[in-house]
């Protein structure tokens, strides 16, 4: 464990509209992740939410996620995306079909307007060292969920910072908060 906890900084998103059945980011991320591991899909969270993890927790416009997918796993990726998730199948079939370094597939919380940015992990050495090296913290009671490592989401956010022509000051401040 590592001592912090996302019950504080993101367990009730503004601006959700209050419903009586109304789910906490904290809630939806579990979920996700549920449905992830009982389809048998490798991820980790990273992003904004990974970096809150190991340095300082921020507001975020969706949750990044890198997945391990093929066309072998594809149908189960979707099935677990079943409602209230969604997501767009050609953009799926068309990310896991590319050859780009940067694939990536949406996937949105129909219900509480969340949305997951899932980057597409190859089978290299390094995407495998960070599937890993990802270390599992408790999102809810008895509910886990498994997170880049501080190292990995380091790395990833430098290079999102080198992408954006170093002018990204939010990825400069969440690497050196970690």
């Amino acid at each position: 464990s590592t001592g912090w906890s996302l019950h504080e900084p993101f367990a009730k998103r503004p601006n959700t509209l209050e419903r009586a059945n109304a789910m906490t980011l904290v809630e939806v991320i579990a979920d996700f992740c549920d449905r992830l591991k009982a389809a048998g899909i490798k991820y980790l969270i990273g992003g904004s939410v990974a970096s809150g993890v190991w340095g300082q927790p921020r507001q975020t416009n969706d949750v990044d996620f890198e997945v391990w997918l093929d066309a072998g796993n594809i149908q189960a990726f979707e099935a677990a995306c079943g409602p209230p998730f969604e997501v767009s199948i050609s953009e799926l079939t068309t990310a896991v079909a590319s050859a780009d370094e940067f694939r990536m597939v949406q996937v949105m919380h129909t219900e509480e307007l969340v949305r997951f940015d899932c980057f597409l992990q190859g089978h290299s050495p390094i995407d495998q060292a960070a599937h890993e090296r990802a270390v599992e913290i408790e999102i809810l009671a008895g509910r886990f969920v498994r997170v880049a490592s501080a190292e990995h989401i380091l790395v990833q956010k430098l290079r999102w910072y080198e992408l954006g022509r170093r002018v990204g000051e939010r990825q400069w401040r969440d690497m050196l908060a970690i």
